[in-house]
């Protein structure tokens, strides 16, 4: 993985924080120069092919069952609901959002106990972009919004953004591709 970019400051007439009074969209990191408030995101791409090609993501929902029979003393109890995404819209994740364990199987291999063979993807802390959907950074970055997409294999595919990023108009975009 690399990172690559353009310095985001810009100049200022401060010398010191005290002076600064009113929102600069960044902070003073030397004199008369302001780092502006930005965000990275870092993408990757993962190609879960498990013995083959016929593969499905399944979010495992995880959810509360009230007890209304009064049979037991317990009120609640928690289940898993599998969800198998029909469409890659179906697979679009905001990690963080709902519990749910992400997996993607193989519906035709199974283990030795009659279970799907997997993977399954453990996220940590995750980002999302903050600005509006109309914003014309966000349009080109419409991506950044959900932290999990599932797309089939395109070659031409490669780069989330599409290949420049910084020139894009938004229409050459994993959200667009996923829209097909």
């Amino acid at each position: 993985m690399s990172l690559t970019g353009i310095l985001e400051v810009k100049g200022s007439p401060y010398a010191h924080a005290d002076q600064v009074h009113t929102d600069e969209h960044g902070i003073l990191i030397t004199q008369n120069t302001i780092a502006v408030y930005h965000s990275h995101f870092i993408t990757y791409y993962l190609d879960l092919d498990i013995d083959g090609y016929t593969n499905s993501f399944v979010k495992n929902k995880i959810r509360t069952v009230k007890i209304t029979n009064g049979e037991t003393p317990r009120k609640s109890y928690w289940t898993v609901v599998k969800e198998t995404a029909k469409t890659e819209a179906d697979a679009r994740i905001e990690i963080g959002s709902e519990l749910a364990d992400l997996l993607i199987v193989n519906p035709n291999k199974k283990t030795k106990v009659g279970n799907n063979v997997g993977y399954r993807i453990i996220s940590g802390n995750a980002a999302t972009s903050l600005l509006t959907d109309d914003d014309y950074p966000q349009i080109r970055a419409s991506y950044s919004k959900k932290q999990v997409w599932v797309t089939a294999y395109n070659k031409s595919e490669k780069w989330a953004a599409g290949l420049y990023a910084d020139q894009s108009r938004g229409d050459d975009t994993l959200a667009v591709w996923s829209q097909r």
